[in-house]
């Protein structure tokens, strides 16, 4: 089992794997974000999720990298698709690279909507992610013109690494909280930016995000969509209270 960082969503399934006596990767900075946070993530977690949260607990990874550790999952999901096909299973090399071509992953330059307005959502929550996001504006229609980005950042990420990766200068972005987690201000990123201090701003309210959105559609909604990211559990928040839905 692979961590791909020390956010709750990647880790908190560890005491499972580590049970079942099933070895555990991630990267030297991963687990020690585990060792350090950990706790504080489970009791976010089970303060949402009440009964469901018994029995799990903090278990770091047991194997561990700091510069790189290769695994093609492309690969080894293609070795388990021929095997199964060699089995007998009617799985053939036409439908195996439809799956490919057809895998979507919801989170992920996802178009929802708010208000029967149309805004773009993305988990992206550590540096690299930022930078793949901000690689993909260049096919936006109206990016030019400015981005508007609403982002809630847990307070243990990289937040002003994200920001310079996504921030150009004509966007803007709002700051807001991510619900049941320590997350980062728009002060505390302006001390720490202070070449962006004048993109960046606070959303506050009982709803943070509708209030920027709503800023976003008295100024007159602009051409490009709004982009919502930083965090995984803002999204889940979003959606799981219905304040954006699909289209």
């Amino acid at each position: 089992v692979i961590n791909e960082n020390g956010q709750g969503q990647a880790m908190l399934g560890n005491s499972y794997w580590a049970d079942q006596g099933v070895d555990i990767l991630a990267h030297v900075d991963a687990i020690h974000e585990v060792e350090e946070e950990g706790d504080f993530i489970l009791q976010g977690m089970q303060r949402y999720n009440r009964d469901k949260a018994e029995g799990t607990r903090v278990v770091p990874a047991n194997l561990s990298f700091s510069d790189r550790y290769d695994v093609q999952m492309g690969d080894v999901a293609l070795e388990v698709l021929q095997q199964i096909a060699a089995r007998g299973w009617p799985v053939d090399a036409a439908s195996i690279r439809h799956g490919f071509a057809a895998a979507r992953w919801p989170g992920r330059l996802q178009p929802l909507l708010w208000r029967q307005r149309q805004v773009l959502v993305d988990g992206a929550h550590n540096p690299p992610a930022a930078e793949r996001l901000a690689g993909e504006r260049a096919h936006w229609s109206g990016q030019s013109l400015g981005l508007n980005w609403i982002l809630g950042i847990q307070s243990h990420k990289e937040a002003p690494a994200m920001l310079r990766s996504l921030l150009q200068p004509q966007d803007r972005a709002w700051i807001v909280p991510v619900n049941g987690h320590r997350s980062w201000s728009a002060e505390a990123l302006k001390a720490s930016c202070p070449e962006l201090a004048t993109q960046l701003r606070e959303a506050d309210g009982r709803e943070p995000v509708e209030t920027a959105l709503e800023q976003l559609e008295q100024a007159g909604w602009p051409q490009a969509r709004p982009v919502i990211a930083g965090s995984l559990y803002l999204l889940g928040d979003l959606l799981g209270r219905g304040l954006l839905r699909a289209e």
